[in-house]
């Protein structure tokens, strides 16, 4: 860099002492996430209707047992992805 007087100056390259990078999930990781967040909630609320209903038969069980199945199924496909 030139300064007044045609003096030259070194250029100086900052560098932070203690910054941390983060590193960025993947598409499919924050996915896989969000899955495992929904899959917890559809077993606690499955083990409430089973609480509620006393059967493992009952229509409330199995409607959230499928969705449950569904969800795991896509949390494998997109877990093996990675």
């Amino acid at each position: 860099m030139l300064l007044d007087g045609g003096v030259t100056e070194p250029v100086r390259t900052v560098h932070w002492p203690h910054r941390v990078r983060r590193k960025s999930r993947s598409g499919a990781a924050v996915a896989a996430v969000s899955l495992e967040d929904e899959i917890t909630s559809l077993r606690r609320k499955m083990e409430d209707a089973f609480l509620e209903c006393e059967s493992l038969t009952s229509d409330p069980v199995v409607a959230i047992s499928r969705m449950l199945d569904a969800k795991i199924n896509e949390y494998m496909k997109v877990s093996c992805k990675d």
